[in-house]
């Protein structure tokens, strides 16, 4: 008997260690889906701080991540490989080519297909990608590729509880390769608050990396004193629902707090992702810019000069200095909408009383085709005032009196081009080239005798994202 119950312990405390064993494992693998999406929603997050400028801000979260990563022996999954691509895209675009070819290669060592999204992608960075794949791709060659969905046979998304009002919501779902689908979506609306759709609104969600699809639900919808509804579906070609993560009688709630309808833009994604250490994110969104400029140039000048009245006989005309201050908003990370005050000072000038200062108020509307918002921009300008040159006279009898001002104007147009470039923080180094027209509508204006010219400046500044 003794021996018989002896062989009854001896089983009994293999079930509690086998128990035991499959409990913390599962436990563990319960705990990694949680970090790996914490992981990806960090990621997400880095990427709308790089969009509205804040680089140093993006790194941080970036790194936010990796140690989340590591804290969870993570480090070799994709959703981390994307951790370093993004990290490398940033500091690409920070011209820190050293730290950006060390995050790619650190990128294609996990994954070694891994691309970069179109929207970042410039022709440079791709190449440098490219050949980096191409040399890991051997190496890595023969090894299983980690996907983190070889068991999933379903979809696996992480509830939402809460999210800041005028904010963007990130998000993302696993989806198993067993599904048969097509697409996957996001359907949210905004539930209580008067003026709400009853409706759901449908968002296309981008496969990311691996089974990763993610979409992100714009801050313009998310208003505060409501709840936000959603669910993820996954479609087949017959486009019926052959996955989801709720569904639309009975949708994931999340609760909006603070924030605004959209017009002010909280600082805290409070419910959107912690720190290892469970502090609350901070996203300082640039939106302003405030930039001071120097210029220099000289214009096609038409008409008389404006203190003798003498023709221009000669087509060109100096204008040797001018400063511009400028204030503007970022209507998406590449555009941006302003205005302007130009001074213009027509050095050189030396009859009695000749004008001494050329005010012109313009609007701009810029646009930057890199989405890191760097690199070349684009702009149009519309406004009025007057832009002055100075001419020499001839046949003038006093030769310390030999020149008089012109001014083209009052309506001004144009555009140009540009270069800006990063120099720390919030501050960028910008320089342009603009052509200006001004169109005379009127014979007079003030002091000034605005005629038809064509208007040439080259400019360097100092660009402030707030």
């Amino acid at each position: 008997m003794g021996k018989a119950m002896h062989l009854s312990r001896a089983m009994v405390a293999v079930v509690v260690v086998v128990a035991v064993t499959g409990w913390g494992r599962g436990t563990a693998r319960a705990n990694q889906s949680t970090a790996l999406d914490q992981i990806i929603q960090l990621s997400q997050q880095a990427m709308v701080q790089f969009d509205s400028l804040n680089y140093s801000e993006a790194i941080d979260l970036l790194d936010k991540a990796l140690v989340v990563a590591a804290n969870n022996d993570l480090d070799s999954e994709p959703a981390v490989a994307r951790v370093h691509l993004n990290m490398g895209i940033i500091y690409y675009s920070s011209d820190d080519r050293d730290k950006a070819r060390l995050a790619f290669i650190r990128a294609v060592k996990i994954d070694s297909s891994i691309e970069i999204l179109p929207e970042y992608i410039t022709p440079e960075m791709g190449d440098l990608l490219d050949e980096l794949k191409e040399k890991y791709r051997e190496r890595n060659r023969g090894r299983p590729r980690p996907d983190g969905c070889a068991s999933l046979s379903g979809i696996d998304h992480t509830l939402i509880e809460s999210t800041p009002a005028g904010v963007d919501l990130a998000v993302a779902a696993r989806v198993g390769g067993k599904v048969r689908k097509r697409r996957a979506s996001v359907h949210f609306r905004l539930f209580g608050v008067a003026g709400a759709e009853a409706e759901y609104t449908e968002i296309a969600m981008k496969r990311t990396q691996g089974c990763l699809y993610a979409a992100v639900i714009p801050g313009a919808a998310i208003k505060k004193g409501g709840n936000l509804h959603y669910y993820v579906a996954v479609y087949n070609k017959e486009d019926r629902i052959v996955a989801n993560s709720g569904e639309e009688r009975s949708p994931h709630i999340v609760y909006v707090t603070g924030g605004s309808d959209g017009d002010e833009i909280p600082k805290t994604l409070a419910g959107r992702g912690k720190t290892p250490e469970t502090e609350p994110i901070e996203v300082n969104r640039a939106r302003l810019t405030i930039a001071v400029k120097l210029g220099t140039g000289g214009a096609y000048v038409t008409g008389d000069t404006e203190q003798l009245d003498a023709p221009v006989n000669c087509c060109f005309a100096p204008a040797l200095l001018h400063i511009s201050a400028e204030a503007g908003y970022y209507l998406e990370p590449r555009i941006n909408l302003g205005a302007s005050l130009r001074l213009g000072f027509p050095i050189g000038a030396n009859l009695d009383e000749h004008a001494t200062l050329a005010p012109a108020g313009l609007a701009h509307l810029r646009f930057t085709p890199a989405h890191s918002g760097h690199g070349l921009i684009l702009s149009a300008v519309l406004g009025g005032g007057v832009i002055r040159q100075t001419v020499k006279l001839e046949d003038v009898a006093d030769p310390s009196m030999d020149t008089d001002t012109t001014a083209i104007g009052p309506v001004l147009v144009g555009g140009g081009v540009g270069y800006s470039r990063p120099v720390g923080g919030p501050m960028r180094f910008v320089a342009g080239a603009d052509i200006t027209f001004g169109i005379p509508v009127v014979d007079k204006l003030g002091t000034s005798k605005p005629s038809f010219g064509i208007q040439f400046d080259l400019s360097l500044g100092i660009v402030v994202a707030l």
